[in-house]
């Protein structure tokens, strides 16, 4: 396992960013490996992100990230989520997103908001639209629909209570386009995020209650 989880690396990370043919070109799932195995590798890789994606640069780790988690690049995960035999191992993948924030996104993100500061971390751009573009963010039509929004909804909360500001935004985003299938449960979360004690800009507190009513880009 430890040599396919090497190739796995490789396959998604270790690549030139200047040409982004790869990236774009495939829409199919590209790693040639069964579901479950998907899984395991794509659940270490997220548990590890700290350390195991350290050889790589922030352009490659977040080109990596995009095509594994944009349906719009590849089908893995999205075919993994529509699986209801595989939904322990989504809920697993989805569950190791937490050390994803906190020990890769936090320490690598530039401290700034993709809303209104520009930036030319391309791993700013992947956190900030993580729950926009990942077919993780939607689960109506799925049959265990209400533990699929559970779980995404815990990882935007631990996401809110990191200090990097681009996490805080990315968590943020996700849950205002989540308002519109559990709007209650997302006002309550954002506005007890505002009660807390925090030094945030007005622009991410302006953010922040938007998301809170679902208005969010």
């Amino acid at each position: 396992m430890d040599t396919l989880y090497q190739d796995w690396l490789t396959y998604h990370f270790d690549r030139e960013t200047d040409d982004a043919s790869w990236h774009w070109g495939y829409s199919v799932s590209g790693f040639d490996a069964p579901p479950e195995i998907i899984a395991t590798l794509l659940t270490r890789t997220l548990i590890n992100s700290g350390t195991d994606l350290k050889p790589y640069s922030n352009a490659q780790v977040g080109m990596g990230l995009d095509f594994i988690f944009n349906p719009a690049l590849s089908h893995t995960l999205a075919d993994l989520q529509a699986s209801v035999p595989h939904f322990e191992a989504v809920r697993g993948i989805i569950q190791a997103m937490k050390p994803l924030y906190a020990d890769c996104l936090a320490p690598r993100c530039h401290m700034q908001t993709s809303t209104i500061v520009g930036g030319d971390n391309s791993l700013n751009h992947f956190c900030f639209m993580l729950w926009d573009v990942t077919s993780l963010s939607y689960w109506n039509d799925h049959p265990r629909k209400n533990e699929g929004y559970a779980a995404i909804v815990e990882v935007m909360e631990f996401a809110l209570t990191l200090s990097n500001i681009a996490c805080v935004e990315s968590a943020l985003h996700g849950l205002g386009h989540l308002h519109a299938y559990r709007s209650q449960e997302i006002e309550g979360i954002i506005r007890r995020f505002l009660r807390r004690p925090h030094d945030l800009p007005d622009h991410v507190k302006r953010y922040a209650e938007a998301a809170a009513i679902g208005h969010v880009n």
